[in-house]
C-alpha cells in the first residue's frame, strides 16, 4: 500500500483527480 501511495504522489494531481472521478462513477454504478 505504501509503495502504491508514493507512486500516486508522483502522478500529476489532475490525473489523480480523473482517477478518483472514475472510481466514484464506478462506485455509483455498483450501488445503483
Amino acid at each position: 500500500m505504501a509503495e502504491e501511495y508514493s507512486y500516486e504522489l508522483k502522478i500529476p494531481r489532475e490525473r489523480v483527480a480523473v482517477l478518483i472521478g472514475r472510481e466514484g462513477e464506478v462506485k455509483k454504478n455498483i450501488e445503483a
